[in-house]
């Protein structure tokens, strides 16, 4: 069975996340319960809010195999 999604990738805090606006199973929408639920699991995608790497995310592209963030950080050093 075959799932596809369409979506956002927002970033807050130094996390990145997945809204999806669109989500099928073989090719049927599935409904906002199973979206929601989804997006539970899923969330977040990356989370760089947390030492020893506390960063914001700065930008985000999707490719068409990959997804490249850059991302900034104050470091600190003892």
């Amino acid at each position: 069975m075959r799932a596809s999604s369409n979506g956002s990738l927002p970033s807050n805090d130094g996390k990145l996340a997945m809204e999806v606006v669109d989500l099928r199973v073989a090719g049927f929408p599935v409904g906002t319960i199973p979206t929601i639920i989804v997006e539970r699991l899923i969330n977040p995608l990356v989370d760089l809010s947390a030492p020893p790497a506390a960063a914001r995310v700065t930008s985000v592209q999707v490719m068409q195999d990959s997804l490249v963030l850059t991302a900034s950080s104050a470091l600190a050093y003892p």
